[in-house]
């Protein structure tokens, strides 16, 4: 399999298996049967993130999606179902990735989730829109 084949099986994995928190470099790496050298190669020869940053970035983008779409559900639930560790741990890799505390973007997709409700059930809606 070359580099190119191994990156794509692999990111084909980290996709199907981002909910569960076994996915590990390792594990892909057992199951292409190949050595987590050669892995790591691979994403060296093809990828500006190594195997497990590739993995942590695809859970945190999809933990993004996750509360801008369903802001109701809470953090922990949120951050267990995009197979991250704890809650600590993903918001310091939030914060670190997308430059603002994990709590601060839930409240904020939350009260915009609430305000968008707020307006599509208003009775007049046409009332709400500020007309200069």
């Amino acid at each position: 399999m070359t580099s190119e084949a191994v990156v794509s099986s692999a990111l084909l994995l980290i996709a199907d298996h981002v909910a569960d928190p076994a996915l590990t470099a390792l594990w892909i790496s057992e199951t292409l049967a190949i050595s987590p050298e050669d892995l790591d190669a691979a994403f060296s020869a093809h990828r500006p993130l190594s195997c497990d940053m590739s993995i942590l970035n695809h859970r945190l983008s999809r933990l993004f999606e996750r509360i801008t779409s369903d802001p109701h559900t809470t953090l922990e639930q949120q951050v267990i179902a995009c197979g991250l560790a704890s809650l600590e741990a993903a918001d310091h890799h939030f914060s670190a990735c997308f430059g603002i505390d994990l709590h601060a973007f839930h409240a904020v997709s939350l009260r915009a989730a609430d305000d968008r409700q707020f307006r599509r059930s208003h009775p007049q809606r046409r009332s709400l829109i500020i007309n200069e």
